[in-house]
């Protein structure tokens, strides 16, 4: 390494473009928050793809918690369906075990707050928040889903009854 050539100024830390990605769950884990009267919340990482070329993009972090607030409680549907977890019961911690690896699309804003470095968050506050990787082509509005139209492919022949074995 050369030492002229490192930084003089701290990079811009985790800030991505607003839109979204495809992302990929990893870490997920039940956590403690400082307030310990509080119930554990479940705590993950996402990694951020660009959906057309699949190319890293970055990492954001994101949480469910235990609540009874309507946003909150839409927001972990949104993530089960994104996921196509199907639970009717469930804890948080049975989540934290079913999630790592998962994709979906997920809606991604900057999160600025005075004094605070930037950075990139999940947005709850626009659209359905976290998409089954299957919306793709609703999302981006355009061909992102292959579509096979099985009769192009196959060659037209017309079944006789020759064709056909005797079953008795």
């Amino acid at each position: 390494m050369n030492f002229d050539q490192l930084p003089d100024t701290k990079p811009a830390g985790f800030v991505v473009p607003e839109g979204t990605y495809k992302g990929v769950i990893s870490d997920a884990k039940m956590m403690q928050g400082k307030d310990t009267t509080k119930p554990m919340y479940l705590n993950y990482k996402i990694d951020l793809y660009n959906y057309k070329t699949n190319e890293k993009v970055g990492t954001i972090f994101d949480s469910q918690f235990e609540s009874e607030k309507s946003l909150v409680l839409y927001k972990l549907k949104r993530l089960m369906l994104a996921t196509d977890i199907k639970l009717s019961k469930f804890e948080l911690s049975d989540l934290a075990k079913l999630i790592n690896g998962k994709e979906l699309l997920v809606d991604v804003k900057t999160d600025v707050q005075e004094g605070k470095q930037d950075r990139s968050v999940v947005d709850a506050t626009k659209n359905a928040i976290y998409y089954p990787l299957s919306e793709a082509s609703t999302v981006f509005g355009d061909d992102t889903e292959l579509t096979i139209n099985a009769s192009d492919s196959i060659e037209k022949k017309e079944i006789t009854e020759a064709d056909v074995e005797d079953v008795f």
